[in-house]
């Protein structure tokens, strides 16, 4: 079972977006997090951060908006991450992080001209677990 705690989210006076997390901690196990929001014309930008390294939709498994890379993705695979948008929230599946750092993928998101992002930060296995 995958445990994800919040870390708080900035509360701006606009936020067509308004997440309910904006940084989420996780275990190393494999589950997934989902993030609601509140506003529903936002869409997945066509990149993600991986591990600091910036990523494009085209170079991982990616589903477009009527099927059309001319419109937004939403759904993005990687190696261990699975991302599907929903109407009000944004849904972060994980595979079991079996490396000997953290991960981290970080999702930007857009509503017009206001940008927001989701960081996850997958940790690793510990001589306890």
């Amino acid at each position: 079972m995958l445990a994800c705690f919040s870390c708080g989210s900035n509360e701006d006076k606009y936020d067509p977006i308004k997440l309910s997390d904006t940084n989420i901690e996780c275990s190393y196990e494999e589950g997934d997090c989902t993030v609601s929001t509140v506003g529903e014309s936002w869409w997945l930008r066509q990149y993600v951060v991986i591990d600091s390294h910036f990523t494009p939709v085209e170079e991982l498994i990616t589903t477009y908006e009527n099927n059309n890379p001319e419109f937004p993705p939403v759904k993005i695979e990687g190696d261990w991450f699975v991302i599907t948008k929903g109407v009000k929230n944004i849904s972060v599946q994980l595979s079991e992080n079996e490396t000997k750092g953290k991960r981290m993928l970080v999702v930007p998101l857009q509503d017009h001209d206001y940008y927001r992002q989701l960081t996850i930060v997958q940790g690793v296995k510990t001589n306890k677990d």
